[in-house]
């Protein structure tokens, strides 16, 4: 869901355009530009409110913590995902790794790893990611669940840092930051610069509010997890489990400096396939727990979200046809307008301002090159979008589509 979440700032000016030049498209343009001023103000509170807050790790005792990852044929990738977790500077871990029948050499791998490392392997049929958490989350000692994808590099500071974020016992789970660890083509950049965004910025916001809709790489208090019941089988289990929390009143925080990587597509096709099962998974997620929407602060966010992710990409694919209609001179004019639909200026200046929050202007700043591609990168999920849509609408059989990881890693620093 993530690469949608920008839509969610910029879709007021994108509409602007579709109604160039009347009274509707003004009031679209100042929509917009008062969304970008709340979501700006709101990053500002977070950051104060973040700096004076007490962390629960001042208390001399440190509530155990399980970090569980299901794992199916990640044999380019496991080891690195175990050794980072064990590299953590939180001593009471405990690191469980559910081996979801996999048939290349993961389980030989956990294997070695459970001998060096002291880790819990757990062997199970093939029967899918929620099963495998249910089954480490039931055996786990943990007060504090942590959750990480098998293709996942965690920094060593990253599990201290989503338990300091425990510090309210309203907090029932926290979002950690994820990013792109391979960024070796102008895709994978583009990737980066759109986790800063719709991650780092989106998500300070949405946690004021309360209002963050998905924990991917994140925490849980085991307490919470026994309540809302176990992970159920959708391509979308980490959306709906998160929708369960907000339903129980629980609080969700985001916690900036718990850092992971994860590799990301560097391809279309596998980023199309992937972007499919994201957004399969939102709708399913919905459809489950429709009976939220408009019903709290939440609830109407949640309306406003499936308005910019479902509902959005169809308006403006119906307006790109038209928009062209309009064009009479194809030069510069044309390019003007190109990067006024897209909203390519908000949104730079969105990139821009979430790099300067997480002190990664610098590192990030030569990936600025690939930006003006973010006009293909937005066609692309537009289809996205009415693909997802139709298949879901149509009962197209669930497939996740499983891609084999290279185990690339390149970080910038």
């Amino acid at each position: 869901m993530e690469p949608y979440e920008l839509f969610q700032v910029l879709f007021p000016f994108l509409l602007s355009f579709f109604f160039l030049n009347n009274i509707i498209g003004t009031i679209f343009f100042f929509l917009g530009i008062s969304q970008i001023i709340l979501f700006f103000s709101l990053t500002i509170i977070f950051e104060y409110k973040r700096k004076r807050r007490l962390p629960l790790l001042q208390n001399p005792r440190l509530p155990k913590v399980s970090v569980i990852t299901a794992a199916y044929n990640e044999e380019n990738v496991i080891e690195r995902c175990v050794k980072s977790i064990c590299a953590s500077d939180y001593e009471n871990i405990q690191v469980m790794i559910v081996d979801d029948g996999s048939t290349d050499a993961t389980p030989k791998i956990l294997e070695r790893l459970a001998e060096s490392h002291g880790i819990t392997v757990i062997h199970q049929k093939n029967q899918g990611k929620a099963v495998a958490l249910n089954n480490a989350i039931e055996q786990a000692e943990g007060e504090i669940i942590v959750v990480v994808d098998a293709d996942t590099y965690v920094e060593p500071k990253a599990v201290k840092k989503l338990v300091e974020a425990f510090y309210d016992k309203k907090v029932g789970a926290v979002c950690g930051y994820d990013r792109p660890a391979n960024p070796t083509n102008w895709l994978v950049k583009l990737l980066a610069l759109s986790a800063h965004s719709s991650t780092g910025f989106v998500r300070r916001a949405l946690s004021v509010i309360n209002c963050l809709p998905v924990v991917n790489f994140g925490a849980f208090r085991k307490k919470v997890l026994q309540e809302t019941g176990p992970f159920i089988s959708i391509l979308g289990e980490d959306l709906e489990i998160t929708l369960r929390i907000h339903k129980l009143g629980y609080k969700i925080a985001f916690e900036p400096e718990a850092v992971a990587y994860s590799e990301s597509p560097s391809s279309l096709r596998v980023l199309w396939h992937q972007r499919i099962r994201w957004l399969r998974g939102y709708l399913q997620s919905i459809r489950i727990h429709k009976g939220m929407l408009m019903h709290n602060t939440f609830g109407t966010y949640l309306a406003f979200n499936f308005m910019s992710n479902v509902i959005l990409p169809w308006v403006l694919l119906a307006a790109f046809p038209l928009f062209f209609l309009q064009i009479n001179n194809w030069s510069l004019y044309l390019v003007y307008n190109l990067v006024s639909f897209f909203g390519l200026v908000p949104a730079f200046l969105v990139v821009c301002y979430s790099l300067f929050l997480d002190h990664n202007l610098r590192k990030y700043l030569r990936y600025f090159t690939v930006f003006p591609l973010w006009i293909i990168y937005s066609l692309f999920l537009d289809l996205v979008c009415i693909v997802a849509t139709t298949q879901e609408i149509g009962g197209a059989p669930r497939k996740w589509n499983h891609w084999k990881k290279t185990g690339v890693m390149r970080i910038p620093n």
